[in-house]
Order: C-alpha cells, then structure tokens, then sequence
C-alpha cells in the first residue's frame, strides 16, 4: 500500500537535525585522532589489503572517491552523519509505507531521533575507518529492505525490486556482514505492521514472503563472496585468521544440538546481562510480544504473534545462522561497538507504542480513551528523556576519545623534547 501524504516535512526534520547536533556536534567541531585512525601505520593496514583479506571489498568501491586513510576527520564525519540521516528517512518512510499511513509523524520522529542518537554509533564513530563503512552498510540495508516491500505490495516491477534488493545485499555485505541483520528486521518490521494497522494475510502467504526473504540474503551473501574472491584474486591476498573463524557451526556434528547451545548462550547473553543496551532490549521485546498479544487477540488471528517473535529473531539472525556470537560482542575488544545493530530494533518497538496508543482504540469506554491520551503524552516525553540520555551518553564518549588524544599529544610532546 503506497502512501502519498509526506509525513517529512521541516516538523519531521528540525527535531532530528537537532539531535545530531547534540549527539555529533562536539566531535564534529572537536577532533580527535586515535591508534587506529589514520597513522602510517594504518596507511600500511589499508595499503596492504588487510581490510580487504577480513571482506570489506566494499571499501574498494568507494576508495576512488573517499579515501578513508586520509585523516580529513570533518569531512568524512559530515559525510557519515548525512548518511545516517538518509538511513533513518529511508526507514521511517517504509514504516510508514508499511502501516497504511498510521504510522504517523510523532512515530517518525521518535525512531529517528533514538536510531541517530543510539549510543553504540559512537563507539563505531571514533574509529575512523569505520565510520562510513557501517553508514553505507546501514544504507544499503535500509534501502535493500524497501526494495523488498515494493516487491511484495506492487504487481509491477517486483522483478527489477528483488534484483534491487539483492544488489543491495551484495554491496551492504561487501561492507560490513551486519547488513544480513539490518535487512531481515526490517523486513520482519514491516510485515509486522502491515499485520498490525492493514491486514493480515494468510499463513502460507507470509510463509513464501519468509522463504523469499531468505532467497534473497544467500543469492546476495552468495555474489558478494563471490565478488570478494574476485578482489582477493586480483590483488593475489588470501582472507584473513577472522574469515576462517566466522562461521562456527561445525558441519560434521550434530547441528541441531549446536543451534540449541547458541540459543541457550545467546539466551544468557541478553537476559543476564547488565548493561544498559541489554536493559533497553528486553524492555524492547517485551512492548513487542506486547502489542504482538494485543492484536492477535483483537484480531483473532494469531499471525501477528508470529510475526512480532520474527522482528525479535531476526534481530538475531546473524548469529543464529552462523553460531557466532561474537558478531555481536566480543568479550575481548569489540564489545560496544558491536552492539549497534540492536538501534534498529529498539528504536522502532519505542516508536511502535506511540502509533499503536494514537491509532488503536483499546476500549471505547471514555475512562480508558482518556487513559490512552495519557499514555500517548507519556511516550513522547520518555522518548525525549531518552533521547538526551543517549545524546548525553554519546557525547561522552566522544569526549573521552577527544582527551585521550590530547594525553597522547602531550605524551609525544614530552618524549619529543627529552
């Protein structure tokens, strides 16, 4: 179902240019240089094809035009940030393709301002080098899932759409693998809305709708493999000592059971642990099954339980299908930074609960709609309590990556003049 009112107009864009501005503002205006930004010796890790060995070919690409290992921290960041934002417009306008228009404004700006200010960008942000690659990986993804709804909603040009898709795995891929995860929830998302605020179709449809969507993410993992071994031929590199541990699952034993321990360990992972980012996604997938209870029992139907235990799976997919949980936190080096991905998913249940209180009457009885108007206000301001919590959090994090700089400056200096 297509959507002509444009929900994205100067209302849509003055609260989200002003949460980049407090979340990325100081580093923008305040830069910093790090071990594993652009030193010789990283020159060294670039010119050599290291990045290229671990399966960013994507950075191959773009290096004509953006030269990563060039420390031009102002113009790579601006370029990142607008990417960003592209993402979060591509997003919301499929979400709101998706739910028939009810997925109205207010809904729009809570997910953006949160997905742009998700703290866990920061700790990819710092890192010069990773910056743009994991904006276009977003990018990618975000527009690879679009490609895929026009697929299943228009009877013209679906051909062209999953060929789209497709190239946009294939590139999101060559940048960073998290696009597998990207793509799939938001997916998962969309045909979740549509059950919530359009209509529900029938199981088997949704099940071929599935299968396509796994069609899709091996033909695109498949071709830039396939790709990423045509770089490595012609440049005479072999991947990486992290390639040859990626994929865990070991094909001679008993998968089933191995899946099983990958459950139970990822199970402990998000339900056991303290951090913040772990706190907010099981409040996240609580207000899913939630809504998810809600309206397969206003509906009858129980499809849309269904789907809201998909959104939350497929926010795990990477893993499930590869048994490595390592993608998304590394108990040595990447912890943080690894955890981006879960922006997405939280930022759309938050945003989720203000459309379903704006647009579904739960009891026409006027004591629960004036509850419901309660509830709504309620949302908006938490959604602004959070937002300054994460543009506050990210802020910090780029001020401590800008004063361990200046101590490395000033260590120089002194070591210099002895």
């Amino acid at each position: 179902m297509e959507v002509k009112k444009d929900i994205f107009d100067k209302y849509y864009w003055y609260p989200v240019i002003f949460t980049v501005i407090l979340g990325f503002g100081f580093t923008l205006t305040n830069h910093a240089i790090g071990i594993d930004d652009p030193t010789p010796q990283f020159v060294w890790y670039i010119d050599s094809k290291i990045l290229l060995s671990q399966g960013r070919w994507g950075y191959e690409l773009i290096s004509p035009f953006i030269n990563i290992s060039a420390f031009l921290p102002c113009w790579i960041d601006l370029i990142s940030v607008g990417v960003y934002l592209i993402t979060g417009r591509v997003w919301t306008k499929l979400f709101v393709e998706a739910s028939g228009g009810r997925y109205n404004k207010i809904s729009a700006i809570i997910f953006s301002c949160l997905y742009i200010s998700f703290p866990y960008l920061a700790r990819i942000f710092i890192y010069m080098s990773a910056d743009l690659l994991s904006a276009f990986n977003m990018l990618f993804a975000s527009f690879g899932a679009w490609s895929v709804w026009k697929a299943f909603e228009r009877r013209e040009g679906k051909r062209n759409n999953i060929l789209i898709a497709i190239g946009c795995v294939v590139l999101g891929f060559g940048f960073y693998e998290s696009t597998v995860i990207y793509f799939v929830c938001g997916i998962m998302i969309a045909l979740f809305l549509k059950s919530i605020f359009v209509s529900v179709d029938k199981l088997g449809t949704m099940l071929i709708r599935i299968f396509e969507i796994c069609v899709i993410v091996c033909v695109g993992i498949f071709f830039s493999q396939l790709i990423w071994k045509c770089f490595l031929a012609y440049y005479n590199q072999y991947n990486s000592q992290y390639i040859s541990h990626y994929f865990v699952y070991n094909l001679k034993s008993n998968i089933f059971v191995q899946v099983l321990h990958t459950i139970q360990e990822l199970a402990d992972a998000v339900f056991f642990k303290e951090e913040l980012v772990y706190f907010t996604l099981r409040l996240s997938m609580v207000f899913i099954l939630l809504i998810a209870v809600f309206i397969t029992i206003k509906k009858k139907n129980v499809l849309p339980i269904i789907l809201g235990i998909g959104v939350i799976v497929s926010n795990f997919s990477l893993i499930l299908g590869t048994g490595n949980l390592e993608i998304m936190y590394d108990t040595v080096q990447n912890k943080q930074r690894m955890l981006v991905t879960y922006g997405l998913f939280t930022s759309f249940s938050i945003s989720l609960i203000y459309s379903v209180l704006a647009v579904i009457t739960i009891e026409k009885h006027i004591w629960f709609s004036k509850t419901q108007q309660i509830l709504k206000y309620i949302t908006v301001v938490l959604s602004v309590l959070l937002v300054l919590k994460q543009t506050r959090e990210m802020a910090g994090i780029f001020l401590v990556d800008y004063q361990r700089a200046a101590l490395d400056r000033q260590k120089a200096g002194y070591i210099n003049y002895e």
